[in-house]
């Protein structure tokens, strides 16, 4: 199959293709009609391409979780008003999505595609839980880096630290 992505950095930084979990599928960033991007799927045994993340946005990353049960989606627009813009999680179907509030930060303009891959939740092994750093201004408009947990069986979400300090690469211990 071909399918536009309509940015190169998209394959330059190893964002644009996912295998799925299953080996029966291959999930791609995608571009819409109207030049926004999403989330595909790409049957290898109909050859048919469904989408599979209802928001397009002017950028999109996306991961699976380790154990492939869970599908991780970033998505932003310069426009902060949509409310499109965070961190979504869904089934590996491509079902069931929920943002995750705690993920939107405000900002003027949309952050290039390779800033956003360090902004994907990591897993804690095969479970469901999940860690991701955001960022949000404080009083004196300084910003903070927040790492929080999440659940995604539970769709719970905590704050565990904040910090003025940058936040880069979180990784999970094998213990989780």
């Amino acid at each position: 199959f071909t399918a536009d992505c309509g940015h190169l950095g998209y394959v330059a930084a190893n964002l644009a293709v996912r295998w799925h979990p299953d080996g029966t599928k291959v999930i791609f960033a995608g571009q819409t009609e109207d030049e926004q991007h999403a989330l595909f799927e790409f049957d290898l045994e109909t050859k048919r391409s469904r989408r599979i993340f209802p928001f397009p946005a002017q950028h999109v990353v996306f991961d699976f979780s380790p154990g492939g049960n869970y599908l991780a989606c970033l998505s932003r627009d310069n426009d902060d008003t949509r409310p499109r813009n965070g961190l979504w999680i869904g089934r590996s179907d491509g079902r069931r999505w929920r943002r995750v509030a705690e993920s939107v930060k405000p900002t003027n303009n949309a952050p290039a595609i390779a800033q956003l891959q360090p902004l994907l939740p990591v897993w804690a092994g095969d479970s469901p839980r999940f860690a991701f750093v955001a960022m949000r201004a404080t009083e004196d408009e300084q910003h903070q880096h927040v790492v929080f947990v999440g659940d995604a069986q539970t769709r719970d979400t905590r704050e565990l630290l904040a910090t003025a300090e940058p936040v880069r690469h979180p990784r999970s211990t094998p213990q989780g």
